[in-house]
C-alpha cells in the first residue's frame, strides 16, 4: 500500500468576483484502497482520512491554513461575526415549567458567551440566577437539557463538553447551592425524567473512547437514579440483551403515577411499548407492536393515558387514548388528517392542543377528550410555534412563535376561553415588518407540485436578479420549521432573496411526501431541488451569478449531489455536516440507524447500486467548472463523522481542476448541532455569510437601528 505523505500548500489568491486565477491546494494522504461490492470495484483513496493519524491531522492544518487565506481577502467576515453577536443579543427568553419553577435561558452580561439558567416562582415574576455552566467547567458554555426536581431542591444538568451527542448528567443542590458528586458519564439519545428524588436516564455502560465519535453503538439501557447516590449502584429498569441496536427512552406522566417506557429499533423499524403503574405491584406491561412508529405520551387522567403517535396507518399523527386496564385496546380520538400534519399536541384538563402543519401553514385545534373539535386557530404565516409548557397558575399554555427573522415571541394560549396573549415583548433590534414572506409552487421533472417559501425585504425593489440563498432538506420526512437566524437577517437587509424549497423526502403532508424521497425514491429529492433553482432563475429572483444553495445534515448531502449533477446553475454551495460517502455511512455511528427508512443499505444489490449513483464522493465530476463550495463540518459530530466532509474535499480538490475555490471549515469544539457558545455561532455564521457576500458579490451593510 503506497501512501503519499507529502503536503503542499500555497497561498490562494482571489480575483475580484472570487474567482482564483490559481489555486493549489494541500496534497491529501491517499493510498490503493479498493472494496469489492457486488461485483463492483470501487476505489476509495482517501480511506486514511477516515481515522486519526499524523498525515490526516497536517493535511487539516493546512486546509484550515488554506481556509483562513481565502477570509482574509474577504473585506467583511470581522464586520458580519461583530454584527451576528450585536443581533443574537436581541432578548428572546421565554419562561418554561419544570419542577415548581420556571426557568429561562440568558446569556450571562459578564460572559457573553455563556449560557446561564435562570428562574422565577411565577410566570411573570422576577428571574434569579439559577445555576452557570461554570459550576461544571470553565470550558463550558451551556446545557443540552436541564430538568428541576418535582421538590424544586435539584436540578438535572445534561451537557457535552465537546459539543457532540455524548453527554454527562449532573446534579446541582439548590437549597446549598453546590454541585453533588454523582455525575452520570456515556449518556446519548437521553431525556431526564424526574419521580420522586430520582430521575430516569438512558446510558451505555462501555464505550471505546478512542471510537466513540466512529461506532456504531450498542446495548443501551435504562436505569433510575436517586440523589446523592452512587451512579455505579443505579438500578437496572431495562435492557433488550437481544436487540442491542435498539434505542431506549422514558417518560413520567405529570401525576408520577405512570412511567411508560419506548423502545425503537430503526434498523428493523420496530418499536415496542411498555407501561408501568406505580399504583399498582406489577411490572411493566408489554404492548406488542409490529411495525415502527412515533409515540409520545402528551398527558394523563387517573387509568387513562393520552398519547401522540403514527400507529397505526396514521402517517400525518393521530391522538389516541389508552385505557391501562387494557392498554392494547387503544380509542381514537383525534383521527389522521389528510392534509394536515400534526406536529405537537398537549392533554390538559379534559381538552386536547393540537398544533397541525400544511405546507408554511399552521393551526391550532382545540379538541374535547371525546374528540369533538372546540375552536381552530390560524397561526400568522410564516411562524412556526412551539408548545412550551403548562402554566397552572395561569391555566394556559405557554408557546414560543418563531420566525427566520426575528427572535422567539412568547405567548401563553388560555384553556378558559381559547384565546392567545403575549406574555413576553421580544426586544429586536431591527424593524421584523419590512420583510415580505410569500409562497409558491414550482413543478418537478415528473410535474410533481413542490411548494416553496420566499423572503425578500420590502426596502429593495425588485430591478432583475438579487443574489438568492436556497435552502433545502428533504429528508426523513421532516420540514424544518423556522427558527430565528441573525445571519439571514444581515443577508436580507442586504438586498437578498431567501427561498426554502420542500421537496420529496422532507416532512409534507402526505405520507407519499416522504417515500417519494427516499430509498430507492432518493433522486426525486435532488431533481425537485434542482428544478427549485430553474424555478427562482425563470421568476427573475436570481441568474447563476446569484444564486447560492446551502442545507444541513440531509440537506447537506442534497447540496452536494445537486452539486455534482448540475455545477452550471449555482456562484456558491454550502454543504454543512453532510453524509457525502453513502457506500460507508452505514458503518458509522447513527448511519446504521437510517438504512431501513432513509437512504438503503449495501448489503442490498438494488439499493446499493442506487446509493452509488447519487453518493457525492463516487460522482464527482473531473475537468468540471464546480460553483464555489464551502463543506462546513464539525468536529466532534457523532451524528455525521467529519470524515465524509474530508474525504469529499479531499476527492473535489483533486478532481475538479475549478477555478472557484473548494474549502473544507472544520469548526472545532462543536457537534452536529453547532453549539451554546454564541463565539461559535458568530464564526459560523461568519464564514457562511461572508462566504455569500464574496462570491454572490453583495455590498455589505452593517445592521445598526432601523
Amino acid at each position: 500500500m503506497k501512501t503519499i505523505y507529502t503536503l503542499i500548500f500555497c497561498s490562494l489568491f482571489i480575483a475580484a468576483h472570487g474567482q482564483s486565477d490559481s489555486i493549489v491546494y494541500p496534497i491529501a494522504p491517499e493510498d490503493n484502497t479498493t472494496d469489492t461490492l457486488w461485483g463492483k470495484k470501487i476505489e476509495d483513496p482517501f480511506r486514511s482520512l477516515e481515522s486519526n493519524n499524523v498525515t490526516r491531522e497536517l493535511w487539516l492544518e493546512q486546509e484550515e491554513k488554506l481556509t483562513k487565506s481565502y477570509f482574509k481577502t474577504t473585506k467583511h467576515g470581522g464586520s458580519i461575526a461583530d454584527n451576528f453577536e450585536w443581533v443574537s443579543q436581541s432578548e428572546f427568553n421565554i419562561p418554561r415549567r419544570s419542577g415548581p419553577y420556571y426557568i429561562e435561558n440568558r446569556i450571562d452580561p459578564y460572559s457573553p458567551n455563556t449560557v446561564d439558567i435562570y428562574y422565577k416562582n411565577h410566570l411573570y415574576g422576577t428571574s434569579s440566577l439559577l445555576v452557570s455552566p461554570h459550576i461544571v467547567s470553565n470550558q463550558l458554555s451551556g446545557f443540552t437539557e436541564v430538568a428541576v426536581s418535582p421538590s424544586g431542591n435539584y436540578i438535572a444538568l445534561l451537557y457535552s463538553s465537546t459539543g457532540s451527542d455524548w453527554n454527562e448528567i449532573g446534579i446541582y443542590d439548590i437549597i446549598n447551592q453546590k454541585l453533588l458528586n454523582d455525575r452520570i458519564k456515556n449518556v446519548r439519545y437521553s431525556s431526564i425524567k424526574w419521580r420522586e428524588n430520582g430521575f430516569y436516564y438512558s446510558r451505555f455502560d462501555s464505550v471505546d473512547e478512542k471510537r466513540k465519535y466512529l461506532d456504531v453503538q450498542s446495548n443501551q439501557k435504562l436505569y433510575y437514579h436517586l440523589v446523592a447516590t452512587d451512579p455505579s449502584n443505579d438500578p437496572l429498569i431495562y435492557q433488550d440483551k437481544a436487540e442491542p441496536l435498539n434505542v431506549i427512552s422514558a417518560n413520567v406522566t405529570a401525576d408520577e403515577r405512570y412511567l411508560i417506557l419506548t423502545e425503537t429499533n430503526p434498523v428493523i423499524d420496530k418499536t415496542q411499548i411498555y407501561i408501568k403503574d406505580f399504583t399498582l405491584s406489577d411490572p411493566l406491561t408489554h404492548i406488542d407492536v409490529k411495525s415502527g412508529f412515533e409515540f409520545s405520551v402528551i398527558g394523563s387522567a387517573g387509568d387513562f393515558i393520552y398519547v401522540q403517535t403514527t400507529y397505526p396507518d396514521a402517517y400525518n399523527g393521530s391522538i389516541v387514548e389508552i385505557n391501562t386496564k387494557n392498554p392494547s385496546q387503544w380509542q381514537i380520538i383525534a383521527t389522521n388528517q389528510k392534509d394536515l400534519r400534526l406536529r405537537n399536541s398537549v392533554y390538559i384538563n379534559n381538552k386536547i392542543y393540537a398544533l397541525y402543519q400544511h405546507e408554511f401553514q399552521e393551526y391550532i385545534v382545540v379538541y374535547s377528550d371525546s374528540g369533538d373539535i372546540l375552536k381552530k386557530i390560524q397561526r400568522p404565516f410564516g411562524s412556526s410555534t412551539r408548545f412550551i409548557s403548562y402554566s397552572p397558575e395561569e391555566k394556559g399554555i405557554v408557546l414560543s412563535k418563531n420566525y427566520y427573522f426575528c427572535p422567539p415571541i412568547g405567548e401563553l394560549l388560555s384553556i378558559k376561553n381559547d384565546s392567545i396573549s403575549t406574555i413576553s415583548t421580544t426586544k429586536v433590534l431591527f424593524d421584523p415588518f419590512k420583510y415580505q414572506m410569500t409562497t409558491a409552487t414550482y413543478y418537478s421533472a415528473d410535474s410533481t407540485a413542490i411548494p416553496i417559501y420566499i423572503i425578500l425585504n420590502k426596502d429593495f425593489k425588485k430591478k432583475g436578479p438579487r443574489p438568492t440563498l436556497l435552502e433545502v432538506y428533504g429528508g426523513f420526512g421532516i420540514t424544518p420549521a423556522p427558527s430565528f437566524d441573525p445571519g439571514l437577517v444581515l443577508f436580507l437587509n442586504t438586498g437578498g432573496v431567501f427561498a426554502f424549497a420542500d421537496v420529496r423526502g422532507g416532512g409534507g403532508s402526505m405520507k407519499e411526501w416522504h417515500q417519494k424521497g427516499s430509498l430507492l425514491n432518493k433522486i426525486n429529492t435532488f431533481t425537485d431541488t434542482y428544478y427549485a433553482a430553474k424555478f427562482l432563475i425563470k421568476e427573475g429572483y436570481a441568474d447563476s451569478t446569484k444564486l447560492a444553495l446551502t442545507g444541513a445534515s440531509n440537506g447537506g448531502l442534497v447540496c452536494a449531489v445537486v452539486a455534482n449533477q448540475h455545477p452550471g446553475y449555482f456562484r456558491a454551495v454550502i454543504p454543512i455536516v453532510g453524509v457525502y460517502d453513502m457506500l460507508r455511512a452505514e458503518k458509522f455511528t447513527a448511519g446504521a440507524y437510517h438504512t431501513k427508512r432513509e437512504f438503503g443499505t449495501v448489503k442490498d444489490s438494488l439499493q446499493f447500486l442506487n446509493l452509488l449513483s447519487y453518493s457525492p464522493l463516487h460522482n464527482i465530476r473531473a475537468n468540471t467548472q464546480y460553483p464555489a463550495m464551502l463543506i462546513m463540518t464539525s468536529e466532534n459530530d457523532d451524528r455525521v463523522p467529519p470524515l465524509h466532509a474530508y474525504k469529499y474535499v479531499a476527492a473535489l480538490q483533486k478532481t475538479t481542476q475549478s477555478k472557484n475555490p473548494i474549502l473544507l471549515n472544520l469548526e472545532k469544539g462543536t457537534g452536529h448541532s453547532g453549539s451554546y457558545s454564541l463565539e461559535k455561532r458568530a464564526t459560523h455564521n461568519k464564514y457562511l455569510y461572508a462566504f455569500l457576500f464574496k462570491e454572490l458579490d453583495m455590498k455589505y451593510h452593517a445592521v445598526t437601528s432601523y
